[in-house]
């Protein structure tokens, strides 16, 4: 937008993803821009569950780990028990 002679040129306001207290009609976007920032967030979206679901999947093998020694430290014992019996 061009100045009046004597007045200073005005400045375009553009959108700052670090400040929070913005709103979209104080913003020059264009739609290009709104679809740069649904893009990304929607990228965002997909890394964070993709985290979630791979620390879902380690916790489950933890899990099983964790179920799996139990199962064999009882079978272990089983057959120290059965062992001390027969002697």
């Amino acid at each position: 937008m061009p100045s009046l002679p004597g007045t200073p040129p005005q400045k375009q306001e553009r959108f700052n993803p670090n400040v929070t207290n913005q709103s979209a009609m104080t913003c020059d976007l264009t739609s290009e821009d709104l679809a740069v920032a649904i893009t990304l967030q929607r990228e965002k979206i997909r890394i964070a569950d993709g985290l979630l679901v791979e620390r879902r999947c380690q916790r489950a093998d933890e899990d099983a780990l964790v179920l799996a020694q139990r199962e064999a430290l009882k079978i272990a014992r089983k057959v120290q028990r059965d062992a001390s019996r027969e002697y």
